[in-house]
């Protein structure tokens, strides 16, 4: 009787079925790298089973397993409901449903992931040396300043700088048109010169570090710039509001007039230039990282991955929303339907013989349990850094595949879905 020869298999932690799985552990763990199953892969009963658990189900326990339910299922639709309609297991017909979603979710899913491969690929190297430079810092977050701000800051620094300055310059030129431009050539200068200035500061240890002679040309080349320009704009403010001065002095001599003090005056727009200067230098330092390869890293990450965040909401969330609507209106359905086969006299046969295989199906993956112990044990001893791969249980974050420590897996559910497998 197929039923009795499922129910009858010895899986005793001393038995020869025991035996077997046990042993596959050393082999296993002296592997280089061990792949789980996922939710509704193709010729797997469970997720999280590593490829030796996977084999050890399918030669020991697959056929008697899947004899036993056609047999109970076979029972099962041989009672005929209204209309004529075969009757079934309610259990075992929930579990095919939600054992029908998780397929159809790795397929889509599966195929999403095929098309993204190159986004895929790009993004798992901008994670890994993002997560390599981290590693290295002392797992500190990188100090990623907003796109707003580190355009916005030195925007912000160009106004007062061009209104302190254009009365000078269009008394020096007297043409509207050339001293607004000369004041926003000026601003733009003393902007970009702030801005290069508090990137400066704040990573003067990495331009500087010693040791590094292209990373120091690249500081010392940034700084150059900066002091450039600042002093040519200095330069430029200094002598257009000297000369109008001047002029003022002049002016004030011919009337018999007091006249302005050339060096408080021109000394004192340079002054406020110079606030300005520093103020616009002082936000950069405090908005950026000490490090800058370590946030342009972090910046190249995170933006690869709300990229591709942004796709899989568009092309899949929906088709996996759309599979978990249908699941649900099916289980629906079938809670109405169950209504009538509860009714029929030999569905407690049907029932009983039913709950013996789920029992049974509780030894299978306590064994399996125990296997899992004994091989986290194993590798653990050999390697704690050891890291098993599978399908990514959170798929947004745009990977397909994550990596699980042993205590992760270990902790990681089995469940054997009753849909026959062979």
């Amino acid at each position: 009787m197929p039923l009795k020869t499922y129910l009858d298999m010895d899986l005793s932690p001393t038995g020869a079925l025991a035996t077997d799985l046990f042993a596959r552990a050393d082999r296993e763990s002296g592997g280089r790298g061990i792949s789980l199953t996922g939710d509704g892969q193709s010729g797997a009963m469970s997720a999280n089973l590593t490829p030796e658990m996977n084999a050890w189900l399918s030669t020991h326990v697959a056929r008697p397993r899947a004899n036993a339910l056609n047999y109970v299922v076979g029972a099962a639709k041989r009672v005929r409901l209204q209309g004529g309609v075969e009757g079934f297991v309610e259990d075992f017909e929930r579990d095919v449903i939600g054992r029908e979603r998780a397929v159809r979710k790795a397929q889509e899913t599966t195929t999403f992931y095929e098309k993204q491969r190159g986004r895929l690929d790009r993004l798992e190297v901008a994670e890994t040396e993002y997560a390599r430079l981290r590693t290295e810092l002392g797992g500190r977050d990188a100090q990623v300043p907003a796109k707003l701000l580190v355009y916005g800051i030195p925007a912000v620094i160009m106004i007062p700088e061009f209104f302190m300055n254009y009365s000078s310059f269009f008394k020096l030129a007297g043409v509207p048109a050339i001293a607004a431009g000369l004041s926003l050539v000026v601003a733009l200068a003393v902007a970009v010169s702030s801005y290069m200035t508090g990137i400066f500061l704040k990573a003067y240890q990495y331009y500087m570090r010693p040791d590094d002679d292209e990373q120091r040309a690249k500081g010392i080349r940034l700084m150059a710039i900066a002091v450039a320009l600042l002093v040519i704009s200095m330069t430029a403010v200094g002598y257009a509001r000297y000369s109008t001065v001047l002029a003022q002095v002049e002016a004030a001599v011919v009337l018999g007039l007091t006249p302005p003090n050339v060096i408080a005056q021109t000394a004192g727009l340079l002054a406020g230039n110079l606030i300005v200067f520093a103020v616009g230098a002082a936000f950069t330092y405090l908005q950026h990282d000490e490090n800058p390869e370590y946030a342009h890293k972090a910046e190249k990450y995170l933006r690869l991955k709300a990229e591709m965040e942004g796709i899989y909401g568009k092309q899949l969330s929906a088709k996996l929303a759309d599979i978990d609507r249908n699941h649900k209106r099916r289980i629906d359905d079938l809670g109405r339907k169950s209504n009538q086969m509860r009714s029929q006299p030999d569905n407690v046969d049907i029932s009983h013989d039913a709950g013996q295989i789920t029992s049974k199906d509780a030894e299978v993956v306590g064994l399996l349990r125990a296997y899992q112990n004994r091989l986290v044990d194993l590798i653990c001893d050999r390697d704690p850094d050891f890291r098993f791969t599978g399908p990514a249980v959170d798929r947004h974050a745009g990977a397909a595949v994550e990596t699980i420590t042993p205590n992760d897996f270990a902790a990681r559910s089995i469940h054997l879905y009753r849909s026959v497998q062979l």
